[in-house]
């Protein structure tokens, strides 16, 4: 069974799903076709919220609810995600629970924070999403002690080093830096992986 590495990030309402809290965007970064995919979510009245959490991703409750009356809801992007993964691999199914290939996904505690939301609003595409994923938090930690530019950056300066660098590639390709997006989040983590991958294996940081 075949794995693929995407980058994966959500904007919620608030922070823990088992509070009502939702999922009120998601982007997806397919790196085969260097595609990135952003869906917003709408959710009816009433959904619990915080205020820090929209205040973050620039979300109202407002624009949630109008999403939600205008058809944009958590079906609308489930079914969407779905057919990008057919049109990519096929059903996969083979007369098995699962497809055969699984998405592993990347980003930042994408496995403790955005995939429980994943799960519950986007279960569909949920089956074709490893348990397995790649928390970038978890790489920064472990990459403390290693030399870059003369010193020895911390897990914080690695997490810094790693964004900018994301950042720049993205600029470069004449993207607006547009963080607490989704799917810009989303690419960004698959880049920064990258690049941490790469001083690993001895490239320059």
């Amino acid at each position: 069974m075949p794995n693929v590495f995407i980058g994966l990030d959500g904007e919620m309402t608030g922070n823990n799903v088992s509070e009502g809290h939702a999922l009120c965007q998601v982007g997806v970064y397919f790196p085969d076709e260097d595609q990135r995919v952003t869906y917003d979510i709408g959710h009816p009245f009433p959904t619990q919220y915080q205020d820090r959490a929209l205040a973050v991703n620039g979300f109202t409750m407002d624009r949630v609810h109008t999403l939600y009356e205008e058809g944009h809801n958590q079906y609308y992007a489930d079914n969407r995600l779905v057919e990008e993964c057919v049109r990519r691999w096929g059903s996969g199914r083979h007369d098995t629970p699962y497809p055969e290939t699984r998405l592993v996904p990347v980003g930042w505690n994408v496995g403790a924070f955005d995939m429980p939301f994943v799960r519950k609003y986007l279960p569909r595409f949920s089956e074709w999403v490893s348990r397995r994923t790649v928390d970038l938090n978890a790489v920064v930690f472990s990459m403390e002690g290693i030399e870059a530019d003369g010193g020895v950056p911390t897990w914080k300066g690695w997490k810094r080093k790693s964004k900018r660098h994301a950042e720049q590639l993205l600029l470069r390709a004449g993207e607006p830096v547009m963080w607490h997006d989704a799917g810009f989040d989303a690419e960004a983590a698959y880049y920064s992986w990258n690049y941490l991958r790469g001083v690993m294996h001895g490239g320059a940081a």
